[in-house]
């Protein structure tokens, strides 16, 4: 009897040990100075690799850093930095590193450089940079010409034929307008050409977002700037969201404006669904109370194919916001959103289901923290980077942070599952107009085209049976009263299907065509 009782004691006390350590919370110095990751990448190794900044304020420049961490944390394997005068991702728009099949890594830069025969003002130049499997520089390219502009690049896409495009700002010197940039390059980063955009004349325009879709189209995330005052003195951006579908040429095919309700952020990415999804900032702007967080609030968004607004989701609590830095899909479809919150400013994430509901939203405590980015690991778990301050030296620096949480958004087995309500948004002032809920109401399905996803409404139980052009069965699924999400078979090509809408209870029979677009 001892002995089971000193072996169910020694079980309870691992088991209480093991809840009480976090599957990887760890912090990186890069030098003597402030560092902070803005992407995170999982090798084949089961290893980590960061890319982000370091701040060196001896020679007053800013470092572009590569870290390869050990799959337990432990060990900075390989560590590469590399500067010219000051290289740096676009700060807040983390996520645009990417990795091509060859293990090689492609980013958007600019330099800043100090240009002693203009009073000692800074200059801005925008171009590109190309890295190997370890972060040593391939190549580096700069497509600015100084003497005109200050440009920026926040986001690149490979194109088909191997060559580049990129995304960001190009500001005159001699005027001073802002316009949206496009600049195109060969597959070795030569520059081709660049385009100018802007969508009204009185205000500035930002590209901040890129994606290929299947087609071939470019899908872009731009703003458009204008400067709103309250008061004599005061006054902040309003950044209203214009969505563009280009073709590979820089051409505009067709594009939206939110013109009303929004006022941060035009990134907008493919959603694994069906149509788009998109986040920023809601402007609902109190003049009277100038530093209420709920004046601009973070959202997260599902929009159609012709950009209009599914589902919108805030992430408020009762008196603060949260800074939003990315939001990211998930494997599963649903939405990681990542930043810090404002009160304490403190790392914070937040998952967000298919239909817009917040499944939990969690900080993670530290004296400051930021989360930019995020990758996926086995077991449904998720790795997430920023940076940390770090207490333990004086003075306080921040540091690379590196940290891995599970599907419920927990950093050590066994910590609660919070679950939030998202406040209620009122969406009948937005343009374009919100779809009606997809809760009640007669048999539609939704989007059509669809990329593979497909969410259907119906009224009563029932089915729908897919058929191809010559009238045989494919598919048939089930539907329950309210939305069923149904995916697509995987091995189905390309093209237009029919789809036969089957109630329960007699009710009307419908049938629809479907265009796949996988």
């Amino acid at each position: 009897m001892k002995k089971i009782f000193c072996l169910i004691i020694s079980l309870v006390l691992i088991h209480a040990a093991n809840a009480q350590t976090p599957y990887l919370d760890k912090i990186y110095h890069v030098g003597p100075y402030q560092s902070w990751s803005e992407n995170v990448f999982l090798e084949k190794d089961s290893s980590y690799f960061l890319i982000g900044s370091s701040v060196n304020y001896d020679i007053d420049c800013q470092d572009m850093v590569g870290l390869r961490i050990s799959p337990d944390g432990d060990t900075v394997r390989h560590q590469h930095l590399f500067s010219i005068d000051s290289v740096d991702l676009a700060e807040g728009s983390p996520g645009v590193v990417k990795r091509l099949s060859s293990g090689n890594y492609y980013m958007p830069l600019y330099t800043l450089y100090l240009n002693t025969f203009n009073g000692n003002t800074y200059d801005q130049a925008a171009g590109m940079a190309m890295t190997d499997s370890t972060g040593d520089t391939l190549f580096v390219k700069n497509y600015t010409d100084t003497s005109l502009y200050y440009e920026w690049l926040g986001d690149i896409i490979q194109l088909p034929d191997g060559g580049y495009m990129l995304c960001g700002q190009r500001n005159y010197k001699s005027s001073g307008a802002a316009l949206g940039l496009l600049v195109r390059t060969d597959a070795a980063g030569n520059y081709l050409w660049s385009k100018v955009y802007d969508k009204i004349s009185s205000e500035q325009v930002q590209l901040s977002s890129l994606e290929l879709l299947p087609d071939g189209k470019v899908l872009i995330g731009a703003s458009s700037i204008s400067l709103v005052w309250y008061g004599s003195s005061t006054y902040y951006y309003r950044n209203k969201p214009w969505f563009i579908i280009a073709d590979t040429a820089g051409t505009i095919i067709k594009d939206t404006l939110f013109d009303d309700g929004f006022a941060g952020g035009g990134t907008i990415h493919r959603d694994l669904r069906g149509g788009y999804y998109q986040y920023g900032q809601l402007d609902i702007f109190d003049s009277t109370n100038s530093y209420a967080a709920w004046n601009l609030p973070p959202y997260v968004a599902h929009l159609d194919t012709n950009f209009r607004v599914v589902w919108i989701t805030t992430f408020m609590d009762s008196v603060w916001g949260d800074n939003l830095y990315q939001v990211k899909q998930l494997s599963d479809s649903n939405y990681l959103a990542m930043g810090s919150k404002l009160n304490s400013v403190i790392g914070w994430a937040s998952k967000v289901g298919k239909a817009g509901n917040i499944k939990w939203d969690k900080t993670y405590p530290s004296e400051s923290g930021y989360l930019y980015s995020c990758a996926e690991l086995a077991q449904k778990k998720v790795v997430l980077t920023g940076s940390r301050t770090d207490t333990s030296v004086l003075p306080h620096e921040d540091a690379m942070w590196l940290l891995i949480i599970d599907s419920n958004g927990c950093e050590m087995p066994g910590c609660d599952d919070t679950g939030l309500v998202s406040p209620p948004v009122d969406t009948s002032h937005y343009y374009p107009p919100v779809i009606p809920p997809a809760t009640v109401g007669p048999f539609r399905l939704w989007p059509n085209p669809s990329y593979g996803q497909i969410s259907v409404q119906s009224p009563v139980n029932g089915s729908l049976v897919l058929y191809n052009v010559i009238g045989q069965r494919i598919a048939t699924y089930i539907l329950t009263t309210g939305v069923t999400e149904i995916s697509m078979p995987s091995w189905l090509a390309s093209g237009i299907y029919t789809a036969r809408y089957l109630p329960d209870g007699g009710s009307a029979r419908q049938t629809v065509k479907i265009v796949y677009e996988p």
